[in-house]
């Protein structure tokens, strides 16, 4: 195994794990989204003073932007994960076909 051989092994094994790592970041991202979602309050739950102030609906403002932010964090780092992949398939391929390349110009 050569040095070169040896370093594409470790770029690729880097690449996919980063992407495995961005994966999980989306999950993890999904979850606290559900968790904000179902947080939720009603009339009952709040003083009659904070109701007549608009507490309810300042919550559920704060908690709409929370649970979109959450869920755009999660399809980003899904998108990270894709390209990291993505990247790791190519390089790879590239590699494979550079080496079959040069195989057949040693065969002729």
């Amino acid at each position: 195994m050569t040095q070169d051989s040896d370093s594409l092994k470790v770029r690729l094994a880097a690449l996919q794990s980063d992407s495995t790592l961005w994966d999980g970041v989306a999950t993890d991202l999904d979850g606290q989204k559900s968790a904000a979602q179902a947080l939720t309050l009603d009339a009952g739950a709040v003083s009659h003073v904070a109701a007549q102030l608009g507490f309810l609906d300042t919550y559920h403002t704060v908690q709409s932007m929370l649970t979109t932010l959450l869920g755009l964090g999660a399809d980003n780092a899904r998108h990270v994960s894709t390209a990291l992949n993505n990247a790791a398939v190519a390089y790879q391929g590239r590699d494979q076909e550079t080496a079959h390349t040069f195989n057949s110009m040693k065969s002729d």
